[in-house]
Protein backbone atom coordinates (compact mmCIF):
# COMPACT_ATOMS: atom_id res chain seq x y z
CA UNK A 1 0.00 0.00 0.00
CA UNK A 2 1.40 3.41 -0.94
CA UNK A 3 1.15 6.40 1.39
CA UNK A 4 2.02 10.02 0.69
CA UNK A 5 2.39 12.86 3.18
CA UNK A 6 2.29 13.01 6.96
CA UNK A 7 -1.36 12.00 6.91
CA UNK A 8 -0.49 8.76 5.09
CA UNK A 9 -3.40 8.79 2.69
CA UNK A 10 -3.73 5.44 0.96
CA UNK A 11 -3.45 5.76 -2.82
CA UNK A 12 -3.32 2.23 -4.13
CA UNK A 13 -2.43 -1.30 -3.27
CA UNK A 14 0.63 -2.38 -5.20
CA UNK A 15 3.18 -5.14 -5.31
CA UNK A 16 0.50 -7.80 -4.92
CA UNK A 17 1.78 -9.49 -8.03
CA UNK A 18 5.36 -8.16 -8.09
CA UNK A 19 6.20 -9.39 -4.61
CA UNK A 20 3.80 -12.30 -4.69
CA UNK A 21 1.35 -11.09 -2.08
CA UNK A 22 -0.18 -14.42 -1.28
CA UNK A 23 -3.11 -15.19 0.93
CA UNK A 24 -3.41 -18.92 1.29
CA UNK A 25 -5.75 -19.99 4.04
CA UNK A 26 -5.04 -23.63 4.51
CA UNK A 27 -7.15 -23.46 7.62
CA UNK A 28 -10.21 -23.50 5.41
CA UNK A 29 -9.26 -26.79 3.75
CA UNK A 30 -12.07 -29.25 4.19
CA UNK A 31 -11.92 -33.03 4.66
CA UNK A 32 -10.25 -35.08 1.94
CA UNK A 33 -12.31 -36.55 -0.88
CA UNK A 34 -14.05 -39.73 0.06
CA UNK A 35 -14.26 -38.83 3.74
CA UNK A 36 -17.13 -37.34 5.68
CA UNK A 37 -17.10 -34.37 8.01
CA UNK A 38 -17.12 -35.32 11.68
CA UNK A 39 -20.46 -34.88 13.35
CA UNK A 40 -19.00 -34.91 16.84
CA UNK A 41 -15.60 -34.12 18.28
CA UNK A 42 -13.08 -31.66 16.89
CA UNK A 43 -11.06 -31.25 13.73
CA UNK A 44 -7.55 -29.74 13.50
CA UNK A 45 -6.43 -27.87 10.39
CA UNK A 46 -3.40 -25.72 9.48
CA UNK A 47 -3.52 -21.97 8.97
CA UNK A 48 -0.90 -20.57 6.58
CA UNK A 49 -0.71 -17.16 4.91
CA UNK A 50 1.81 -14.76 3.40
CA UNK A 51 1.35 -11.07 2.68
CA UNK A 52 3.67 -8.42 1.25
CA UNK A 53 3.34 -4.65 1.23
CA UNK A 54 5.33 -1.81 -0.29
CA UNK A 55 4.62 1.86 0.47
CA UNK A 56 6.23 5.29 0.53
CA UNK A 57 6.56 7.20 3.83
CA UNK A 58 7.27 10.91 3.25
CA UNK A 59 7.90 11.69 6.95
CA UNK A 60 9.42 8.67 8.71
CA UNK A 61 9.93 10.44 12.05
CA UNK A 62 6.71 12.51 11.95
CA UNK A 63 8.78 15.64 12.57
CA UNK A 64 9.20 19.03 10.94
CA UNK A 65 12.37 20.38 12.58
CA UNK A 66 16.11 19.71 12.45
CA UNK A 67 17.83 16.64 11.04
CA UNK A 68 14.75 14.43 11.47
CA UNK A 69 12.47 16.67 9.43
CA UNK A 70 10.94 15.24 6.30
CA UNK A 71 13.06 12.11 6.09
CA UNK A 72 11.40 9.86 3.54
CA UNK A 73 11.78 6.22 2.56
CA UNK A 74 10.29 3.37 0.64
CA UNK A 75 9.14 0.68 3.07
CA UNK A 76 8.79 -3.06 2.50
CA UNK A 77 6.79 -5.35 4.79
CA UNK A 78 6.54 -9.12 4.57
CA UNK A 79 4.38 -11.08 7.02
CA UNK A 80 4.03 -14.86 6.97
CA UNK A 81 1.59 -16.62 9.30
CA UNK A 82 1.72 -20.18 10.61
CA UNK A 83 -0.73 -21.76 12.98
CA UNK A 84 -3.39 -24.32 13.72
CA UNK A 85 -7.15 -24.12 14.12
CA UNK A 86 -9.47 -26.49 15.92
CA UNK A 87 -13.19 -26.51 15.23
CA UNK A 88 -15.65 -28.55 17.23
CA UNK A 89 -18.15 -30.35 15.04
CA UNK A 90 -20.76 -30.81 17.78
CA UNK A 91 -24.16 -29.14 17.81
CA UNK A 92 -22.67 -26.54 20.17
CA UNK A 93 -19.43 -25.72 18.34
CA UNK A 94 -16.32 -24.00 19.65
CA UNK A 95 -13.31 -22.62 17.84
CA UNK A 96 -9.63 -22.42 18.84
CA UNK A 97 -6.83 -20.66 16.94
CA UNK A 98 -3.11 -20.45 17.70
CA UNK A 99 -0.90 -18.59 15.24
CA UNK A 100 2.57 -17.06 14.96
CA UNK A 101 3.08 -14.26 12.46
CA UNK A 102 6.33 -12.30 12.32
CA UNK A 103 6.25 -9.02 10.36
CA UNK A 104 9.53 -7.99 8.74
CA UNK A 105 9.81 -4.26 7.98
CA UNK A 106 12.59 -2.53 6.04
CA UNK A 107 12.98 1.26 5.67
CA UNK A 108 15.27 1.40 2.65
CA UNK A 109 16.51 4.97 3.25
CA UNK A 110 16.37 4.89 7.08
CA UNK A 111 17.80 1.49 8.14
CA UNK A 112 17.77 2.45 11.84
CA UNK A 113 13.98 1.98 11.68
CA UNK A 114 14.14 -1.62 10.40
CA UNK A 115 12.48 -4.03 12.80
CA UNK A 116 10.77 -7.40 13.18
CA UNK A 117 7.53 -7.80 15.13
CA UNK A 118 7.09 -11.36 16.41
CA UNK A 119 3.41 -11.85 17.28
CA UNK A 120 1.60 -14.84 18.76
CA UNK A 121 -2.22 -14.89 18.75
CA UNK A 122 -4.43 -17.25 20.70
CA UNK A 123 -8.24 -17.19 20.40
CA UNK A 124 -10.95 -19.43 21.76
CA UNK A 125 -14.72 -19.07 21.54
CA UNK A 126 -17.74 -21.29 21.92
CA UNK A 127 -21.11 -21.81 23.54
CA UNK A 128 -23.00 -24.39 25.51
CA UNK A 129 -26.70 -23.94 26.16
CA UNK A 130 -27.32 -20.47 27.53
CA UNK A 131 -23.60 -19.87 28.09
CA UNK A 132 -21.04 -18.57 25.60
CA UNK A 133 -17.47 -17.37 25.93
CA UNK A 134 -14.69 -15.62 24.06
CA UNK A 135 -11.00 -15.29 24.95
CA UNK A 136 -8.55 -13.34 22.80
CA UNK A 137 -4.87 -12.94 23.59
CA UNK A 138 -1.77 -11.58 21.89
CA UNK A 139 1.89 -11.42 22.81
CA UNK A 140 4.31 -9.46 20.64
CA UNK A 141 8.03 -8.79 20.81
CA UNK A 142 9.49 -6.03 18.62
CA UNK A 143 13.11 -6.67 17.67
CA UNK A 144 14.13 -3.11 16.88
CA UNK A 145 16.50 -0.32 17.87
CA UNK A 146 16.88 0.30 21.61
CA UNK A 147 17.95 3.91 21.12
CA UNK A 148 15.36 6.66 21.38
CA UNK A 149 15.42 9.87 19.33
CA UNK A 150 16.25 13.49 20.07
CA UNK A 151 13.45 15.90 19.19
CA UNK A 152 15.03 19.34 19.56
CA UNK A 153 12.49 21.46 17.72
CA UNK A 154 9.75 23.65 19.24
CA UNK A 155 7.35 21.61 21.35
CA UNK A 156 9.65 18.61 21.71
CA UNK A 157 8.45 15.17 20.57
CA UNK A 158 5.54 14.64 18.13
CA UNK A 159 1.99 14.32 19.44
CA UNK A 160 1.36 11.25 21.65
CA UNK A 161 5.12 10.72 21.75
CA UNK A 162 5.22 9.77 18.09
CA UNK A 163 3.80 6.31 18.72
CA UNK A 164 4.60 5.20 15.17
CA UNK A 165 8.29 5.78 15.95
CA UNK A 166 7.92 4.20 19.40
CA UNK A 167 6.34 1.02 18.05
CA UNK A 168 9.37 0.37 15.83
CA UNK A 169 11.66 0.13 18.86
CA UNK A 170 12.39 -2.87 21.05
CA UNK A 171 9.46 -3.71 23.29
CA UNK A 172 7.19 -6.46 24.59
CA UNK A 173 3.39 -6.34 24.63
CA UNK A 174 0.82 -8.70 26.11
CA UNK A 175 -2.95 -8.27 25.94
CA UNK A 176 -5.71 -10.64 27.00
CA UNK A 177 -9.49 -10.19 26.97
CA UNK A 178 -11.99 -12.69 28.35
CA UNK A 179 -15.78 -12.40 28.01
CA UNK A 180 -18.52 -14.70 29.30
CA UNK A 181 -22.20 -14.40 28.43
CA UNK A 182 -25.46 -15.72 29.84
CA UNK A 183 -28.51 -15.48 27.56
CA UNK A 184 -31.73 -15.42 29.56
CA UNK A 185 -34.49 -14.97 27.01
CA UNK A 186 -34.81 -11.25 26.24
CA UNK A 187 -31.91 -10.40 28.59
CA UNK A 188 -28.20 -11.18 28.60
CA UNK A 189 -25.43 -10.65 31.17
CA UNK A 190 -21.78 -10.43 30.08
CA UNK A 191 -18.94 -10.15 32.63
CA UNK A 192 -15.48 -9.50 31.22
CA UNK A 193 -11.87 -8.77 32.13
CA UNK A 194 -8.90 -7.31 30.27
CA UNK A 195 -5.14 -7.17 30.92
CA UNK A 196 -2.68 -5.01 28.98
CA UNK A 197 1.09 -4.91 29.64
CA UNK A 198 3.57 -2.89 27.57
CA UNK A 199 7.28 -3.10 28.40
CA UNK A 200 9.33 -0.55 26.43
CA UNK A 201 12.96 -1.63 26.26
CA UNK A 202 14.49 1.55 24.88
CA UNK A 203 17.41 3.08 26.77
CA UNK A 204 16.46 5.90 29.14
CA UNK A 205 18.60 9.03 29.01
CA UNK A 206 18.46 12.34 30.83
CA UNK A 207 19.03 14.50 27.75
CA UNK A 208 17.09 17.57 26.56
CA UNK A 209 14.72 16.55 23.79
CA UNK A 210 15.30 12.81 24.25
CA UNK A 211 12.08 10.78 24.16
CA UNK A 212 11.92 8.25 27.01
CA UNK A 213 9.17 5.64 26.67
CA UNK A 214 7.71 4.52 30.00
CA UNK A 215 6.33 1.05 30.72
CA UNK A 216 2.60 0.85 31.35
CA UNK A 217 -0.05 -1.63 32.47
CA UNK A 218 -3.82 -1.73 32.61
CA UNK A 219 -6.08 -4.13 34.50
CA UNK A 220 -9.83 -3.82 33.98
CA UNK A 221 -12.96 -5.78 34.82
CA UNK A 222 -16.68 -5.14 34.55
CA UNK A 223 -19.95 -6.37 33.13
CA UNK A 224 -22.61 -5.53 30.57
CA UNK A 225 -26.34 -6.22 30.61
CA UNK A 226 -28.52 -6.15 27.53
CA UNK A 227 -32.27 -6.06 26.88
CA UNK A 228 -33.84 -6.93 23.53
CA UNK A 229 -35.69 -3.92 22.12
CA UNK A 230 -36.29 -5.30 18.61
CA UNK A 231 -35.58 -8.55 16.76
CA UNK A 232 -31.80 -8.88 16.67
CA UNK A 233 -31.18 -5.58 18.51
CA UNK A 234 -30.10 -5.08 22.15
CA UNK A 235 -29.98 -2.02 24.37
CA UNK A 236 -26.83 -2.44 26.47
CA UNK A 237 -25.58 -0.83 29.66
CA UNK A 238 -22.22 -1.54 31.28
CA UNK A 239 -19.74 -0.70 34.01
CA UNK A 240 -15.92 -0.90 34.11
CA UNK A 241 -13.41 -0.47 36.90
CA UNK A 242 -9.69 -0.58 36.40
CA UNK A 243 -6.17 0.45 37.25
CA UNK A 244 -3.65 2.09 34.94
CA UNK A 245 0.02 2.07 35.93
CA UNK A 246 2.86 4.07 34.41
CA UNK A 247 6.57 3.75 35.18
CA UNK A 248 8.93 6.65 35.92
CA UNK A 249 12.52 7.52 35.08
CA UNK A 250 15.17 7.50 37.78
CA UNK A 251 15.56 11.27 37.65
CA UNK A 252 11.95 12.37 37.19
CA UNK A 253 9.25 11.03 39.55
CA UNK A 254 6.22 12.32 37.59
CA UNK A 255 3.81 9.61 36.41
CA UNK A 256 0.11 9.28 35.68
CA UNK A 257 -0.89 6.03 37.36
CA UNK A 258 -4.57 6.10 38.30
CA UNK A 259 -7.67 4.09 39.01
CA UNK A 260 -10.86 4.69 37.08
CA UNK A 261 -14.52 3.85 36.65
CA UNK A 262 -16.64 3.98 33.52
CA UNK A 263 -20.38 3.93 32.86
CA UNK A 264 -21.38 2.77 29.38
CA UNK A 265 -24.48 2.55 27.21
CA UNK A 266 -25.05 1.58 23.61
CA UNK A 267 -26.58 -0.77 21.05
CA UNK A 268 -25.58 -4.19 19.76
CA UNK A 269 -26.99 -6.60 17.24
CA UNK A 270 -27.98 -7.11 13.62
CA UNK A 271 -31.40 -5.53 13.15
CA UNK A 272 -31.07 -5.90 9.36
CA UNK A 273 -29.19 -8.46 7.24
CA UNK A 274 -26.82 -5.73 6.00
CA UNK A 275 -26.46 -3.79 9.26
CA UNK A 276 -24.39 -4.80 12.29
CA UNK A 277 -24.21 -2.50 15.32
CA UNK A 278 -21.80 -2.65 18.24
CA UNK A 279 -20.93 0.44 20.24
CA UNK A 280 -20.72 1.52 23.87
CA UNK A 281 -20.09 5.10 24.98
CA UNK A 282 -20.02 6.85 28.33
CA UNK A 283 -18.01 8.95 30.80
CA UNK A 284 -14.81 7.85 32.48
CA UNK A 285 -13.84 9.02 35.99
CA UNK A 286 -10.12 8.87 36.87
CA UNK A 287 -8.44 9.40 40.23
CA UNK A 288 -4.76 10.40 40.20
CA UNK A 289 -2.38 10.85 43.13
CA UNK A 290 0.03 13.73 43.74
CA UNK A 291 2.73 12.40 41.39
CA UNK A 292 1.26 14.10 38.29
CA UNK A 293 2.89 17.19 36.82
CA UNK A 294 1.82 20.43 38.58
Amino acid sequence: MFFIGGERRAISVALAAALGALSLRAGEIGPAAGTSSPVQGGDWSPVVSLSADEYYDSNVYIYEFGELAGQDSMVTQIEPEMGVRWKDGDDEPSDFLFAYHPRFTWFHSEPSEDHITHSVDCKHSGHSGIFSWEATGRMAYVDGDRQGLLFLGPGGAPAIGGFQVRDRRESFLAKETVRLRWDLGPVFVRPQAEVYIHDFMTIHQDLPGYCNYLDRERFECGADAGVAIAPGLWLVGGYRAGIQKQDTTQWHPVHYSNDYQRALAGLEGEPLPWLKLSFLIGPSFHRFNDTVAP
